[in-house]
């Protein structure tokens, strides 16, 4: 009930937006044009008062935006997993240290009892340096709400066993703000996503969940081609 009426209210002050300006001009184009019986400032004054109205309603609909943003800030940091990075500058400083506290907790625990993913994550800082530096890295695009993403981690794992360290295996939560760009620039369009890099040069991509037969394959190919373009 709340959600309908909501959406009424919204829907409401948005036909109010767009029908006031247009509204107020035509009052003042009737008001010139009784007045002056001028056809020109008829349109003018019509044109006028249609711009300048608008333009306070786009700055009133701006600013009721930042205020709906405020108080979606402020919800977020109401709740315990609330992301630090998600939150304002505003946010004080002890609260975003108690927040970053309990993502690094919440991390530690993941990778230290061997949950999901079991690959360590690929560095932020220095991406590009890690992937130039080795051989073969395998890079697995994940998010913690797919639960596809499992499977496919839980299928790595046994490849794992055979390729390390010959191959190195690493995952990227894309999920995580510093990593959007580098999803992006890899084009990771949907999820599971497998990237395969040589020397920091993107040769493979994998769109979706592919079994650890099917991965094992994959690698043999690429090792075959590069012992290959080496002779």
């Amino acid at each position: 009930m709340a959600d309908s009426s909501s959406r009424a209210s919204c829907t409401f002050r948005l036909w109010a937006q767009i029908m006031g300006p247009f509204s107020v001009g035509y009052m003042t184009s009737t008001m010139v044009h009784f007045y002056f019986e001028n056809l020109l400032l008829d349109m003018l004054g019509f044109m006028v008062t249609c711009l300048m109205m608008m333009g306070i309603a786009f700055y009133c609909m701006e600013m009721d935006q930042q205020k709906q943003r405020k108080q979606a800030n402020e919800e977020r940091r109401k709740r315990p997993e609330a992301d630090p990075l998600e939150i304002g500058d505003k946010q004080p400083t002890a609260d975003k240290l108690t927040t970053l506290r309990r993502v690094a907790t919440r991390a530690k625990e993941t990778f230290g009892q061997g949950k999901f993913p079991t690959t360590p994550p690929l560095p932020i800082a220095d991406r590009q340096a890690f992937l130039a530096a080795r051989e073969i890295v395998v890079v697995h695009f994940w998010a913690e709400w797919n639960h596809i993403d499992r499977q496919m981690d839980q299928n790595l794992k046994s490849v794992r066993e055979k390729w390390e360290p010959q191959v190195c295996f690493v995952s990227c939560d894309t999920d995580d703000p510093g990593n959007l760009g580098f999803a992006k620039e890899t084009a990771v369009i949907n999820l599971p996503f497998l990237a395969i890099y040589v020397r920091g040069e993107r040769v493979e991509q994998i769109t979706g969940v592919r079994s650890s037969e099917t991965i094992d394959e994959i690698l043999e190919d690429l090792q075959r081609r590069l012992q290959k373009a080496s002779d």
